[in-house]
């Protein structure tokens, strides 16, 4: 419900006036109000009052805001209102187990306190986007409380411009609140002064401004002995800046007492990973008790699951680690599942699921790895822009992308050539490309590093010469610099690697070579006699992976097999208790494992079963039930049943279309010019879909009898009554919308989705945005392989 009062002063072009918005989120009625004052059109960091919503206000009665928000820049709105329009728009989940933590803030609303700290704990986590729902939630409950607009600030760390306006925002609403206490105006200033500097200090971002926002929570911390939260924030950003920037911690020790203390203040707060993140690198096994304990702080969320994982591997503990990354995974397909959400619109799932391949591969399990590598490529894919044809590189964290370099990894890394041969040339291969330039310069580069390891030496030559061919085509096409970076890159790791392939192999080659590190090249040196190389090159890997259990057994197999000074002994202390519990994780097959391995094995007189059986804990923990948890593997979700009125008096229903795949288009007006574009746009292609045997169905927000009137036509008027070659549904009630996640909770309105339905009522595909999606070729191209990959899929199910 919108209220609408403004006056425009037109040498200006300003609005003064105010916008109340009525949104239900459940049961909840969410409130908000914003004073729209702006003094001008132009755009200042350092101001508070060009931090005020924008003239959004305008707009208030449109129902579409496809028009704003494509005048958005998403990296650094101008104002507060241009920030709150960009995602997330769906509410926070209430009833996700991550810790407790308390953080007061001023505020008269008990609610809008419980869902801050509920964000405060999604935040340690470094689940920011969900931490953001919650804090733009605490803000809806109460408008003039300055510290959700900090806190959406660091949830948006990652994008500056962005926190600079929230923090801005925060600021000016201090200002003007009275009963702010001073620790919250500390709070707003260190963070102030961090992602909105003032002319002439540290720039956001750089050493300097981490060294100064860490030294002014010190000064919180003696300044508030009794908050909690200025220690545990100082223990983030110490962690942060030492991860993500390289900044090293300088006092480990102090750091993990400050970690320790913090823990046994309060153990159920969510920042008790950072202790693994301290010590994981340099002294795994520092952690190992830890890591075991500390997800069961935070059991709903993925991401504590995964620290784990990655602190467990480090440690060696490869049946923990990989039972605390199968959790992350079950827990994220969960949610996806519940919230219809793709695998790549899902914050951490790319990194998550390319970490435990990676754990996979490190142990040996090298068939269950391509397995998963492989399902990641088959999954939904993100629209790109532009369209693949004119491709100018995809994101990185994309699943596809991941998925291919997660697959030839496994495969280069267990040698199997040919079927990493198989899967570049191979029409049905997942490693052959034809769009995209990163991804075509990716698979000549895995298809020369095959022949040349086959010894097709020619071959790779020619493939080498074609790489060269397709980088002048690209440079010719003036496409992005980004992706030139790229493929130069590659096409310098071909030439380094193809170099050192046909030459001596006496001298590791420079620099950093993709998908290939030091274990591949200490066997390749191996294999042309260059022993001193080779166990310089294993025992650097091994010191690089500790605890890794393919780095022990390359190392243990080529160290005695040179027998260079003392390197069998090395071997066989390498070879210990550890690396046989991770041993019996590898396939049977596993060539390393298995038989490169037994000159070690026979010298021990190990009969038999040589592994050993994993080691219990300690003490019992109460582990949580995988299956209750959540799908090992994603799959998609049922599509929300519907039975809509169309505009020619007809009652069409998804139940009816059951056995054909359906395209369903939700959109939010007739009488929208962005909508009609949209529907306009997907008209010529109608005929296309149907020849694939796929309906087109709209939806839109408008009453049946708006559609009917929109729709008549007049035979003397051409440009009256636009006539479309699929069915328009309506529904004014907008039950659909909201079935299907097409609805901003936040800003009370409808949303524009396109969603892929397979024959059998499953959500494959979708993308749901203020804007319409454009891209009808792009997506029937994905709907052709996806429902090709279901329908197979379906039939490797053996019958009840």
């Amino acid at each position: 419900m919108y209220t609408f009062n403004a006056h425009h002063p037109l040498h200006h072009g300003c609005v003064d006036g105010s916008i109340k918005v009525m949104a239900h989120t459940g049961k909840t009625a969410v409130l908000f109000t914003f004073a729209f004052v702006i003094a001008s059109t132009m755009y200042s960091t350092h101001r508070a009052e060009a931090q005020l919503p924008s003239p959004l206000a305008r707009f208030g009665n449109l129902p579409c805001l496809a028009p704003i928000i494509r005048g958005i820049n998403r990296e650094a709105p101008r104002n507060i209102g241009e920030a709150l329009l960009l995602p997330p728009y769906d509410p926070p989940e209430d009833n996700l187990k991550v810790g407790v933590a308390s953080f007061p803030i001023t505020t008269s609303n008990p609610k809008a306190q419980e869902v801050f700290n509920h964000g405060i704990s999604l935040l340690h986590l470094f689940w920011t986007i969900e931490a953001e729902r919650s804090f733009r939630h605490a803000a809806s409950l109460d408008p003039e409380s300055p510290m959700p607009y900090w806190a959406m600030a660091l949830a948006n760390e990652r994008f500056p411009g962005r926190a600079a306006v929230y923090i801005n925002y925060a600021n000016h609403l201090a200002g003007k609140n009275p009963q702010v206490t001073p620790i919250e105006h500390a709070w707003i200033q260190t963070y102030r002064r961090y992602f909105s500097p003032e002319p002439g200090e540290p720039e956001s971002g750089t050493p300097e401004s981490r060294q100064q926002r860490n030294l002014e929570l010190e000064d919180m911390a003696y300044a508030f002995p009794g908050s909690f939260e200025t220690r545990a924030f100082l223990l983030r950003e110490l962690i942060l800046d030492d991860f993500r920037t390289g900044i090293p911690i300088t006092g480990k020790f102090t750091t993990d007492a400050l970690a320790t203390q913090l823990a046994q203040q309060k153990p159920n707060h969510p920042s008790r990973h950072y202790r693994l993140w301290l010590w994981s690198r340099d002294r795994p096994l520092r952690v190992a008790e830890d890591a075991l304990s500390s997800p069961l702080v935070s059991p709903s969320a993925p991401t504590a699951w995964r620290f784990s994982a990655n602190a467990l591997a480090r440690a060696g503990l490869f049946h923990d680690s990989l039972h605390a990354g199968e959790n992350a995974l079950r827990l994220a397909h969960r949610r996806m599942h519940e919230r219809f959400t793709m695998p790549h619109d899902a914050q951490n799932y790319t990194s998550d699921i390319a970490a435990h391949i990676n754990s996979m591969i490190a142990c040996g399990m090298i068939n269950v790895a391509q397995e998963t590598a492989k399902k990641l490529i088959s999954l939904p894919r993100p629209s790109i822009s532009p369209p693949p044809k004119t491709d100018t590189g995809r994101k990185a964290e994309d699943t596809f992308l991941i998925g291919r370099q997660s697959l030839a990894k496994t495969l280069i890394r267990s040698e199997q050539w040919d079927k990493l041969l198989g899967e570049c040339t191979s029409l049905q291969g997942s490693l052959h490309a034809t769009n995209g330039w990163i991804e075509r310069s990716q698979t000549l580069y895995w298809q020369a590093i095959a022949n040349l390891n086959l010894g097709k030496i020619n071959q790779a030559r020619q493939i080498t010469q074609d790489m060269e061919s397709l980088f002048r085509t690209f440079l010719s096409s003036g496409s992005g610099v980004n992706t030139e970076q790229q493929i130069t890159r590659i096409l310098k790791n071909l030439r380094t690697y193809s170099a050192f392939f046909e030459g001596d192999r006496t001298t590791r080659p420079k620099g950093k070579l993709l998908n290939i590190g030091n274990y591949h090249l200490a066997r390749l040196a191996q294999q042309k006699g260059s022993h001193e190389l080779a166990m310089a090159l294993a025992r650097q890997d091994l010191l690089d992976r500790p605890g890794q259990p393919d780095a022990t057994a390359n190392f243990c197999s080529i160290a005695f097999a040179a027998d260079i000074g003392n390197s069998r002994n090395e071997a066989l202390l390498a070879f210990d208790s550890r690396f046989r519990r991770n041993a019996s994780l590898a396939d049977r097959d596993n060539t390393l494992f298995h038989k490169e391995l037994k000159p070690v094995i026979n010298h021990l007189k190990l009969r038999g079963n040589w592994t050993l059986p994993r080691s219990n804990p300690k003490a019992a923990l109460p582990l949580p039930d995988p299956e209750k948890l959540g799908p090992l593997d994603w799959s998609p979700p049922s599509a929300p049943a519907w039975s809509l009125p169309s505009a020619n008096k007809e009652t069409l229903s998804l139940e009816k279309l059951q056995g054909n795949p359906v395209v369903l288009i939700f959109f939010v007006g007739i009488g929208c010019p962005y909508c009609v574009d949209q529907l306009k746009t997907f008209t010529p292609h109608a005929q296309a879909y149907a020849n694939k045997g796929i309906d087109i169905i709209t939806i839109s927000s408008d009453e049946e009898k708006i559609l009917t009137e929109r729709l008549a036509g007049d035979p003397d008027n051409v440009d009256k009554g636009p006539k479309f070659p699929f069915p328009i549904l309506s529904d004014p009630s907008l039950k659909t919308f909201k079935a299907y996640h097409c609805f901003d909770s936040l800003d009370g309105k409808a949303m524009h989705g396109v969603f892929l339905i397979s024959p059998h009522g499953k959500l494959l595909w979708s993308n749901v945005s203020h804007e319409p999606f454009l891209q009808p070729e792009f997506l029937l191209r994905e709907a052709s392989r996806l429902l090709a990959g279901r329908e197979s899929a379906l039939k490797s199910i053996p019958p009840e």
